[in-house]
């Protein structure tokens, strides 16, 4: 579900990434700055994750972050993204 609209089930929409290592931001609305791993060979990418794109009340069980990326025609969106154990 998309943490922002918790009614609207999109995050599986948009591709997902295995998070490297994040931290928390102090820029005003950014949760967490993140490094994703890129897929297929692609090089990893830093990502700003918005806080009402966090799922705050649960993590990922496997101990990863997990971000969900949408990429279209106006630019790369974080659709949600959900911690690993441990934030």
């Amino acid at each position: 579900m998309k943490p922002d609209y918790p009614l609207s089930s999109w995050c599986g929409t948009a591709d997902q990434y295995y998070v490297r290592e994040y931290r928390s931001s102090l820029k005003h609305g950014v949760a967490f700055s993140a490094t994703v791993l890129g897929h297929d060979g692609q090089p990893d990418f830093a990502v700003e994750i918005p806080q009402e794109k966090v799922i705050w009340d649960r993590v990922n069980p496997t101990g990863r972050g997990v971000v969900f990326i949408y990429d279209g025609e106006w630019g790369r969106e974080v659709v949600c993204f959900v911690s690993g154990i441990g934030i």
